[in-house]
C-alpha cells in the first residue's frame, strides 16, 4: 500500500525562505507573532565579516547564547556570515528580542525558531476511501479502533523501519509489487539462482522465503497469493 505521512510537526530551523516574517535588521519587526514558535529561540543571520567580538556583542544585547551553527559561513557557498540558532534570557518577548537584535549591525536578519507543520493526504484510493479498515486508528479519518493505529504511526513520523525484519506466516507473496518492491526482505545470506544452501540453513536460495507446502524456494504463485501479499502490505 502507498502511503505518505498524514500529519506531522517538525521544527524548522533552517526553513527561512518560508518563514511568516523576519526582522529586516533596520529595527522593523513585521512579524506574525501569532503563528507557533518555539518559546525563548531565535534564528540569527549575521552578517558576512563580521569579527567574534561583534556576534558576541549583538548576542549580549538579549543576553544570548548560541545553540548551533546552523549554516556556517563555511559551509555557504553565497557568501553571508553564519545562521545560528540562539536562546535568549527568559522573561524577555520574542518580539523585544528581535527588535533589539534588529538594531545591531552584525545582524542581518532575526527571527523566531517557527514550528512548521506539514500536512499530506495518502495517495492510496483504497486508504481515502475508507477501505483499507486495517490501517486506521482511533484518531485517524475513518476511526477504527480495532486497526494497527498504522494512521497514528505515521502521524508520529514513524516511517523509517529500516531495522526490522517481518516474518509473515501466510500464502507467498509479490515481492515485485510496486509499494513491497522496496522493502521487500532478503536472505543476506543466500545467493539467488545457485542452487546451493549458502547460509546452511537447510533451505536452498531461499533468497525471499520458503514454501512449506511445495517444499522450495518459491514464494509467490500468482493469484492464489494475494492474502499473503495484502497482508505483507
Amino acid at each position: 500500500m502507498k502511503h505518505s505521512i498524514l500529519f506531522m510537526t517538525i521544527l524548522m530551523v533552517a526553513g527561512l525562505a518560508m518563514s511568516p516574517g523576519k526582522s529586516t535588521g533596520q529595527g522593523q519587526v513585521p512579524l506574525n507573532l501569532n503563528a507557533p514558535f518555539v518559546a525563548g529561540e531565535i534564528l540569527v543571520q549575521f552578517r558576512a565579516g563580521i569579527t567574534d567580538s561583534d556576534r558576541l556583542r549583538a548576542l549580549a544585547r538579549i543576553n544570548g547564547e548560541a545553540i548551533e551553527d546552523v549554516l556556517s559561513r563555511l559551509e555557504r557557498q553565497d557568501l553571508r556570515g553564519d545562521l545560528t540558532l540562539i536562546r535568549f534570557q527568559p522573561g524577555l518577548s520574542m518580539q523585544t528580542a528581535l527588535r533589539v537584535l534588529s538594531l545591531d549591525r552584525a545582524i542581518e536578519f532575526a527571527e523566531p525558531n517557527w514550528i512548521y507543520t506539514h500536512q499530506a493526504t495518502s495517495n492510496d484510493p483504497y486508504y481515502t476511501n475508507g477501505s483499507l479498515w486495517g490501517m486506521y486508528g482511533d484518531a485517524t479519518t475513518p476511526a477504527n479502533s480495532f486497526g494497527s493505529q498504522a494512521g497514528e504511526a505515521w502521524t508520529a513520523g514513524r516511517t523509517n523501519c529500516g531495522s526490522i525484519y517481518i516474518g509473515i506466516i501466510d500464502e507467498g507473496y509479490m515481492y515485485t509489487h510496486e509499494d513491497l518492491a522496496a522493502n521487500a526482505g532478503t536472505n543476506p545470506g543466500e545467493i539467488a539462482g545457485n542452487g546451493i544452501d549458502d547460509d546452511r540453513n537447510g533451505y536452498k536460495d531461499d533468497v525471499y522465503g520458503w514454501n512449506f507446502v511445495n517444499n522450495n524456494k518459491t514464494v509467490f504463485g500468482g493469484v492464489a497469493d494475494d492474502h499473503g501479499t495484502h497482508v505483507a502490505g
